[in-house]
C-alpha cells in the first residue's frame, strides 16, 4: 500500500470493517475504506501470508512469478529477442548438471550447446569444497549436496525450480589449483555471462556460507524499522493483480490468485516521521556492489534475477521490475550499451560520435569499478577483463594496462574522487599497474569536467614515443600486467608544489624561464623534448588536483603539457619516482600561452612554397608529395613565374647496387646508427631510406647575343667531383636533360613533431657519421610522413583475358590478389601466397590484416576453441564489388542499345538505294559487320556480368558463406635480428571444398584496370631512366635495357605462374643486361603496379601515370619479378596521410623479402612447399 508524503495511516472502526484515514497535519484529508482480511480467511494455508513473493523468495509461488518474467522476456521482449541467437550457445567448458537437485554433478560439455544459468556471488574468503585436480573426476560422478555452501546450495534449487539443467559456478567449473585451466577460463568470461540464459545474483548475503533464500518480511514504514510502538497492529491486505496478467508457458494470459502483502497500522501518528514519495526501491546489490569482481557478471548478463535484502527483482535488456510487484516502480541503473552484448559487435569509426559516446561509457564504468575492492589487490585489472573486450571490439584500440592508445593522453588526465589521498598498492614489492593508469590506486577516479576530450589531434602539445606493456599471460589481453614503458615527447615545465590550506588541494606554480634556466635546459639539466620549453608567464599558476603524497619529491616536479582545451591547457604533472624515470603523475589544468620561436629557430627554415611543392610528383593528391621539413643539398627550388609557369615534377630513384652504402651491408650499420641519432635527438622518425631523386631541366635557346644559360641553374654538386650524380638528355631532346641527386638518407618525422632547426642538427650528426666510412657524396632530408599497414561456396577459377568476364571474377578467383578479411572486421588485405603441406592447403598473409591493433602482440597458434576464420572480402569490400558489377551492368545496357541502334540504321542504309553521295555498299557492308561484332560483345559480356551477379548474391551475400579458412599461425610484428627485416606474416589453413579451380600461385597481370599493351608499355619503359638504361640508336629512338628477359612472353592467358624465390645476392645485384630489377604487384586497392627494386626492399613507383605501387589495403600481396620469382610479401608503405583514390597513398613501399621469410615458415610448417600444382583439389 502506497502512502504519499508527509501522511501518515491512522486505524478507525467504522461498522465491523477498518475505514483508514489519510491524516496530514491534524485535519483529516480523506477518508478511504480498505477491507482488511485475516490471513485465514484466504483459500490458502494460513501461512498463506509468509508464502507471498514479497516475503520468501524461495518459495514454489515466488519462483514461479520469476520464471513466469523469464517467460515474458523470451516471448514478448522485442530487444530482448533480438539480442538472442536463433540456436542455444555454446556451454562452458563444464557446468553443473542440476537434473536432480540432490544430487548435483560436475559436467564437462565437450562444447555442446544448450541454454544455462550462472550464479554471481561473494566467496567470503576461501571455499573448502571447490573443483580441483584431485577431486574433478569424483564431483563428475556426483557431488554431496551437504558438503556444498549454503548460497551454492540454493542456486542449485533454483535453477531446477526454473527448468534449467545446467548452472555454471566458477568455484565447481573452474579447477581452482590449474593454472592453465584458470587462464583458458578467465579469458572466456566475457562469453560466459554475456551466453548465460538468466544469471542469479545472490546479493543479499556477504559470504557464500550464508543462505540467500531467506524469509523477507515486509519493512515498517521509513523511520520505525528499528522501532516497535505500543498498540501497533500489523495485517495482511489483498494485492491488486497484475496488469497485464503473466504469460503462460504456453504464452497465454492467466489470472492471477490474489497475493497477499502486509500493511502497519500504528496508534501513534505523531511519532511517524514524514514518509518518501515512495518505497526507495532501485536495486540493492549489498555486498556484491562493494566487490570489483561482480561488477562484469552483473552487466555482462542479458537476464538478472536479483535476490536482494528487501526484494525479488528481474532484470533484462528491455525492463526492469520486482517480481509479484513486491516493491513499487524502479529506477534507473547502470546498464551496457546493447551494442557491447552482441556476439560480434560493429566497430565505431575512430572520432565519430559513436566511438565518443562508447568512450564516455567506458569512462562512467571505470569510475564505478574503481570504488570497488578486489580481495586480491593483483586482480584490480584481470577481475573488469571481460566488460573492458567488450569495450575494446567497439573502439578498436589497443589497451594499455587500463587505457586506450587512441586516447591515452586523454584518458591520462584522471583524478581521484573526494578529498582523500588513494592508496597505490604493490604487488611482489612493485606497483601492481602503471602510475599514468587508474589501475595502480586504490580508491574511486574520475575524469573531470573540461578534460572530456577524446581523440588526440594534431594540435597535441606531446606526442607518444613509445607505450608498450608486457602481459602477464598473452591468453589475457585485458589482465595483468608485468612490466610497462611510456615514453612523450613532450615539454617539462619545472614547478613547485605549494598547498593552499585545503586538505587534498595544491597549487601548481611554475618558474619562470629566464636566460639561465634556458642555458640549464640546453645544457642537458631536466632535459626534455629538444630540450627547450615554452616560454611561461612568470606568475602563471594552474590547478593541479594530488591522489598520493606518499611517493613523490616534492622539490623535483614538472609540469607535462598535453592537450589544449580552448584558452586552457590539460596535462601532467610528474615528478622521479627513481634513477630509472617519472613514476607519479596527477593533472594539471592551466591557462595557456602561445609558444614563441626564436630568430635563432627560423634560421633553418624551408620556405613555404619549397615545402609544399619541392616534392611534387611523389604521391599524394595529384602527386604534391610530402611535405619538406630540412634538406642538406644545395639544389636551388625557386618558384617559377609567368603566364604558364608550373612546378618540377620530380620521380623516385633507385640506388645502385654498386653504390659503397649498397656493399657489404654497409646501409644496414648506417641506418642503425642514423636511428640511434635520431632517438637522442628526440626526433620522432617513422621512416630511414635509402634513395635518389631525378627531375627534368629544361634550357631554351636564347635569339640574339643574350648568353646561351640554363634557366633553371646548374647545381654545385652535379660535376665531376660527384659521381654519384647523373644528367643525361631526356628523350634524345637537346634541350632538356634528366638530372638525379646523390644518394639520400630521405628521413621520415611525424607531422608537426619535427622542426627545422632539430632537423639541422640532426643532419650534422648523420653527415659526421658517414664522413667516419669515408663518404662524402651522400645527402640527408627530412620530410612529414607515416608509416602505415597497407593493411560459403566454391571460389571461381581464374578466366583468360579474353573471357567477358576477366575483369569481373578477379575477387573471388583463386588466382593471387584475393581480397581478404578476418570474419566480424573490415580490414581489408590479401592473400600473397600457397603452399601444400601434404594434401593440405595454405595461404600466407600479413599479421595486421587478419589481428585488430588491440590484440596482444604475441605468437598465435591455432590448437582448439573458437578460430579466427578468414573471409573472401569484408563488409565494405562484398558491397563494393556489388556495386561495381550493377555499375557495369548499366554502362553495357547503354552499350548494346547503342550498338543494336547503329546496326538498325546501317542495315536500313543497305536496305534502301544506295543514293547519290550517299556511303556506298563497299562502305556499308564492312561497318555493318563492324557493328554487329560490337553488339555480339557486348550482348555476350551483358548476359554473362547479370548472371554472375545473380550467382553472387544468391551464394555469397552472407558473410558465412565467404568463409575460406581460419588463422593457424601468426608470429609477433618484429624487426627480426640481425637485419631487421619486418616479420609480418600470418599463416591461413584453407578449406578446400572452396578451391575445385585451384590455379596455383599464378597473379592476374591484367583486369579491369588496364590492358596488355600498357602492360607490356610499362614493363619496358620509364621517363626517368639513366643512360645506363637506355641506349640511343641513330634514328634517335629509344630502347631500354629491362629486367624483363628478351626472351619473356606474355602469358597468353594473362596469368604469370611463379616459380622461385629471389635470392639475397639476387636482390643485391644484377645482371649486366638488367640495370634495373622491376617488380609487380597486385593489389585490392591499386590493382597491378609496377615498382622498381631498391636497397633492403624497398619499392618506388616507376611511372607518372601509375597508381602508387601500394595503399592501404594491399597488404600481404606478393611482390614478384618479371622472371615470376617471389621477391617480398608486401607488409606497408611510408608517405603522407593524403587521399588518393580514396586512400593515403605512399611514396615508398615495404616487404618482407621471401628469401628470409620462407625459411621460416618451412620451419614452422614440415615439408612445405611452394609448388602447388595448378590442378582441381579434391
Amino acid at each position: 500500500m502506497r502512502v504519499p508524503a508527509g501522511w501518515t495511516v491512522v486505524p478507525a472502526v467504522a461498522r465491523g470493517d477498518f475505514v483508514l484515514d489519510l491524516v496530514g497535519g491534524n485535519e483529516v484529508s480523506c477518508r478511504r475504506r480498505l477491507r482488511l482480511v485475516p490471513a485465514p480467511s484466504l483459500k490458502s494455508s494460513p501461512d498463506r501470508r509468509q508464502q507471498s513473493s514479497g516475503a520468501q523468495s524461495g518459495s514454489p509461488p515466488a519462483l514461479a512469478l520469476a520464471r513466469a518474467c523469464i517467460d515474458e522476456c523470451v516471448r514478448g521482449h522485442e530487444d530482448c529477442i533480438n539480442f538472442s541467437t536463433s540456436s542455444d550457445p555454446d556451454l562452458p567448458t563444464r557446468v553443473i548438471d542440476c537434473a536432480n537437485p540432490a544430487r548435483p554433478r560436475l559436467f564437462s560439455t565437450g562444447r555442446q550447446r544448450g541454454r544455462y544459468l550462472a550464479l554471481s556471488y561473494v566467496w567470503g574468503g576461501d571455499q573448502v569444497h571447490k573443483t580441483t585436480l584431485a577431486n574433478v573426476s569424483a564431483y563428475e560422478r556426483g557431488i554431496d549436496l551437504s558438503l556444498l555452501p549454503a548460497t551454492i546450495r540454493d542456486a542449485i534449487h533454483v535453477t531446477h525450480a526454473l527448468g534449467s539443467q545446467y548452472l555454471w559456478i566458477d568455484s565447481l567449473c573452474i579447477i581452482q589449483d590449474s593454472d592453465e585451466d584458470k587462464r583458458k577460463e578467465l579469458a572466456q568470461m566475457h562469453y560466459i555471462y554475456r551466453r548465460a540464459h538468466v544469471t542469479i545474483i545472490a546479493a543479499n548475503v556477504g559470504s557464500v556460507s550464508e543462505s540467500f533464500l531467506v524469509d523477507r518480511p515486509a519493512a515498517p514504514p521509513f523511520g520505525l524499522r528499528n522501532a516497535v510502538l505500543s498498540g501497533d497492529v500489523t495485517l495482511p491486505f489483498i494485492c491488486p493483480p497484475r496488469e497485464p496478467a503473466p504469460l503462460t508457458p504456453g504464452g497465454h494470459r492467466c489470472e492471477e490468485e490474489p497475493q497477499v502483502g502486509t500493511v502497519y497500522v500504528t496508534t501513534h501518528p505523531e511519532r511517524v516521521p514524514p514518509l518518501p514519495e515512495e518505497w526507495p526501491c532501485s536495486h540493492d546489490l549489498g555486498t556484491l556492489g562493494t566487490r570489483a569482481w561482480c561488477m562484469q557478471e552483473y552487466l555482462m548478463t542479458p537476464r538478472a534475477l536479483i535476490f536482494s535484502a528487501r526484494t525479488l527483482q528481474f532484470r533484462c535488456l528491455s525492463a526492469t521490475q520486482h517480481v509479484g510487484n513486491s516493491l513499487c516502480g524502479t529506477s534507473d541503473e547502470q546498464r551496457l550499451p546493447s551494442t557491447l552484448l552482441l556476439e560480434d559487435p560493429p566497430a565505431a569509426a575512430p572520432g565519430s560520435a559513436e566511438w565518443d559516446d562508447m568512450h564516455s561509457v567506458w569512462r562512467d564504468v571505470v569510475g564505478d569499478y574503481s570504488r570497488r575492492a578486489a580481495s586480491v589487490a593483483s586482480d584490480k585489472l584481470v577481475a573488469c577483463a571481460a566488460v573492458m573486450e567488450r569495450f575494446g571490439r567497439v573502439l578498436r584500440s589497443e589497451y594499455l594496462a587500463g587505457l586506450w592508445r587512441e586516447t591515452l593522453l586523454a584518458d591520462m588526465m584522471w583524478v581521484k574522487e573526494g578529498r582523500a589521498y588513494l592508496q597505490r598498492p604493490a604487488v611482489v614489492g612493485r606497483p601492481r599497474a602503471p602510475s599514468w593508469s587508474w589501475a595502480a590506486v586504490e580508491g574511486g577516479i574520475r575524469w573531470p569536467v573540461g578534460k572530456s576530450k577524446t581523440f588526440c589531434d594534431e594540435n597535441a602539445l606531446a606526442h607518444i614515443v613509445e607505450c608498450e606493456v608486457e602481459l602477464e599471460d598473452t591468453a589475457l589481453p585485458f589482465g595483468r600486467v608485468t612490466s610497462w614503458t611510456l615514453i612523450l615527447r613532450a615539454t617539462l615545465l619545472l614547478c613547485v608544489l605549494r598547498a593552499t590550506g585545503n586538505f587534498g588541494d595544491h597549487d601548481i606554480r611554475l618558474r619562470p624561464l629566464e636566460h639561465a634556466r634556458r642555458q640549464q635546459w640546453e645544457e642537458g639539466d631536466c632535459q626534455g623534448g629538444d630540450g627547450h620549453a615554452a616560454e611561461v608567464e612568470p606568475k602563471l599558476r594552474g590547478q593541479a588536483e594530488v591522489d598520493c603524497m606518499a611517493d613523490i619529491e616534492i622539490t623535483r616536479m614538472w609540469a607535462v603539457p598535453l592537450l589544449p582545451e580552448n584558452h586552457w591547457l590539460e596535462g601532467i604533472v610528474v615528478a622521479p619516482a627513481d634513477s630509472n624515470g617519472f613514476g607519479w603523475m596527477t593533472t594539471l589544468t592551466g591557462p595557456l600561452k602561445a609558444l614563441g620561436t626564436s630568430d635563432h629557430d627560423r634560421a633553418h627554415n624551408v620556405p613555404e612554397y619549397e615545402a609544399y611543392k619541392y616534392y611534387r610528383g611523389l604521391s599524394g593528391f595529384r602527386g604534391r608529395g610530402p611535405k619538406l621539413v630540412y634538406r642538406t643539398s644545395t639544389d636551388e627550388f625557386a618558384e617559377p613565374g609567368g603566364p604558364e609557369a608550373y612546378s618540377r615534377i620530380m620521380r623516385l630513384r633507385y640506388v645502385p647496387d654498386h653504390h659503397k652504402l649498397g656493399q657489404e651491408r654497409l646501409w644496414d650499420r648506417i641506418r642503425a646508427d642514423a636511428v640511434r641519432h635520431l632517438d637522442q635527438r628526440g626526433i620522432w622518425f617513422s621512416s630511414v631510406d635509402l634513395v635518389r631523386f631525378a627531375w627534368i631541366k629544361t634550357k631554351y635557346p636564347i635569339c640574339g647575343d643574350e648568353d646561351d644559360t640554363d634557366e633553371d641553374t646548374a647545381d654545385p654538386v652535379a660535376d665531376e667531383e660527384n659521381p654519384d650524380c647523373d644528367e643525361f638528355l631526356y628523350r634524345g631532346s637537346p634541350y632538356e636533360t634528366v638530372y638525379t641527386t646523390p644518394a639520400t638518407i630521405w628521413i621520415g618525422v611525424m607531422p608537426n613533431t619535427t622542426t627545422a632547426e632539430q632537423a639541422y642538427h640532426s643532419s650534422r650528426d648523420i653527415l659526421d657519421l658517414l664522413v667516419q666510412h669515408n663518404i662524402n657524396n651522400v645527402e640527408v632530408a627530412y620530410r612529414e610522413s607515416e608509416v602505415t599497414f597497407s593493411g560459403g561456396p566454391g571460389l571461381f577459377a581464374p578466366v583468360d583475358d579474353f573471357d567477358p568476364l576477366k575483369a569481373i571474377v578477379d575477387s573471388l578467383s583463386t588466382a593471387l590478389s584475393m581480397p581478404i578479411a578476418r570474419l566480424g572486421t573490415d580490414t581489408q588485405g590479401e592473400l600473397g601466397f600457397y603452399f601444400r603441406v601434404g594434401e593440405d592447403l595454405y595461404a600466407v598473409t600479413a599479421r595486421h590484416v587478419l589481428f585488430e591493433n588491440y590484440e596482444p602482440n604475441t605468437e598465435y597458434n591455432y590448437v582448439a576453441g573458437p578460430k579466427k576464420e578468414v573471409v573472401v572480402m569484408g563488409p565494405s569490400a562484398f558491397t563494393a564489388h556489388i556495386a561495381f558489377l550493377q555499375d557495369t551492368i548499366r554502362d553495357l545496357d547503354c552499350v548494346v542499345r547503342e550498338s543494336s541502334g547503329e546496326v538498325d540504321r546501317v542495315e536500313r542504309a543497305l536496305a534502301d538505294p544506295i543514293k547519290d553521295g550517299g556511303p556506298s555498299r563497299q562502305v556499308l557492308e564492312p561497318k555493318l559487320l563492324q557493328r554487329q561484332g560490337e553488339f555480339t560483345r557486348a550482348r555476350r559480356k551483358l548476359d554473362a556480368v547479370t548472371a554472375h551477379l545473380a550467382d553472387v548474391q544468391a551464394k555469397w551475400r552472407k558473410v558465412e558463406d565467404r568463409v575460406i579458412g581460419h588463422v593457424v599461425w601468426a608470429p609477433p610484428i618484429a624487426a627480426a635480428s640481425p637485419h631487421q627485416y619486418m616479420q609480418d606474416v600470418c599463416v591461413i589453413k584453407l578449406d578446400k571444398d572452396k578451391f575445385h579451380h585451384f590455379a596455383g600461385n599464378a597473379l592476374g597481370l591484367i583486369g579491369r584496370e588496364s590492358d596488355i599493351g600498357k602492360f607490356i608499355r610499362m614493363m619496358r619503359d620509364s621517363d626517368f631512366d639513366g643512360p645506363r638504361e637506355f641506349k640511343y640508336s641513330p634514328d634517335g629512338l629509344l630502347n631500354v635495357d629491362r629486367d624483363a628477359p628478351r626472351e619473356f612472353e606474355y602469358p597468353p592467358d594473362g596469368c604469370l605462374k611463379l616459380h622461385g624465390i629471389l635470392t639475397d645476392d639476387e636482390m643485391r645485384t644484377t645482371a649486366t643486361d638488367q640495370s634495373i630489377r622491376r617488380v609487380i604487384k597486385r593489389g585490392p586497392s591499386t590493382l597491378i603496379t609496377i615498382g622498381r627494386l631498391s636497397v633492403e626492399t624497398a619499392i618506388h613507383t616507376d611511372h607518372a601515370d601509375s597508381l602508387p605501387f601500394s595503399m592501404r589495403g594491399d597488404s600481404g600481396a606478393a611482390i614478384v619479378d618479371a622472371r615470376g620469382r617471389f621477391v617480398a610479401l608486401l607488409t606497408g608503405g611510408a608517405g603522407i596521410n593524403d587521399i588518393t583514390y580514396g586512400t593515403p597513398s605512399c611514396e615508398i613501399t615495404y616487404g618482407t623479402p621471401m628469401h628470409w621469410l620462407w625459411p621460416r615458415i618451412e620451419a614452422r610448417f614440415e615439408g612445405a612447399t611452394l609448388e602447388v600444382g595448378d590442378y582441381d583439389l579434391l
